[in-house]
């Protein structure tokens, strides 16, 4: 039994290294062999493998001689989180590393919030922590002040806004001003599904100094937004049954509604990747830390 589960988890590491290393790149019948054996191990059929390696950009027995069809940055992160996410729902980051790890005793409830307002996306990132919890006290604190209040989080939103905050000063044109600092307020709720999922929107131009940012009432609004040079970002929350605890994992999807605002937000976003993720983590820690107090 041991053998047969360790097999399996050896299985789906090499799928998906599959998608990693090969991911836009011409393959040749036997490597697809290999990879559908992998994928067969692991529980994967052979129809899920056939769709992510198309959405990977070069179909299963491409000639060798074949024009290789780049992919870019954005693109592949899209077919890598769908991936990742068909592979392996739940994944444990260690420090800054997005190294993965296999979770098989853990209830996966499907994430209807976020797909109903950005199925589709260019750009995303998730975190995971398990916390000793029931899921329902764990999605109650989350959004709590005392859990996004963070002094480490503040000082960074600082120092992203110091040089347009500085203009004003300086008697320069600055919307920032008199505008308190960037923070979960500016956030629209779009909903909870039960025990299961929180989903927070915002929409604006994110790479500008003042973020660029729209007014959005409510979901119904969110959801109208499809035009205008502008990018829409949904962040949830999702709380599965782990053992005798909760895997808390919070998903960020980007969508830019155009080629040129993709352009515009790629170098932002490889610019706030880094600290994207630590304000996650920590937020995720932060989150850990309040349900246990309960």
């Amino acid at each position: 039994m041991t053998h047969d589960y360790t097999r399996n988890r050896l299985c789906q590491q090499q799928a998906l290294h599959f998608f990693i290393l090969r991911g836009n790149e011409p393959c040749s019948p036997q490597v697809a062999c290999s990879a559908r054996r992998y994928f067969s191990v692991a529980g994967i059929d052979g129809q899920l493998f056939s769709t992510l390696r198309s959405n990977a950009g070069e179909p299963l027995g491409a000639r060798p001689g074949r024009r290789r069809r780049r992919l870019s940055s954005a693109t592949s992160g899209r077919w890598w989180m769908t991936a990742h996410e068909r592979l392996s729902p739940h994944r444990r980051y260690h420090g800054g590393n997005s190294s993965m790890v296999f979770v098989s005793n853990s209830e996966v409830h499907p994430m209807v919030l976020i797909n109903r307002h950005l199925p589709e996306y260019q750009f995303a990132e998730a975190h995971s922590l398990y916390i000793p919890a029931l899921p329902g006290p764990v999605l109650d604190v989350v959004t709590r002040p005392e859990v996004v209040d963070d002094p480490v989080v503040r000082g960074l939103i600082s120092l992203r806004e110091l040089p347009n905050r500085l203009a004003g000063s300086l008697g320069f044109a600055s919307a920032l001003r008199d505008r308190a600092s960037f923070g979960l307020a500016d956030f629209t709720f779009l909903g909870r599904d039960g025990d299961r999922e929180i989903a927070l929107g915002l929409a604006g131009r994110f790479w500008q100094s003042d973020y660029g940012l729209i007014t959005v009432a409510d979901e119904q609004d969110f959801l109208a937004l499809k035009s205008g040079k502008i990018a829409k970002l949904v962040m949830n929350f999702t709380a599965d049954v782990e053992g005798q605890g909760t895997r808390l994992t919070t998903r960020t999807r980007i969508w830019c509604s155009d080629n040129e605002t993709k352009r515009s937000f790629l170098p932002y976003w490889w610019l706030i990747r880094p600290a994207s993720g630590l304000i996650r983590r920590r937020l995720l820690r932060r989150a850990r830390d309040a349900a246990l107090r309960q």
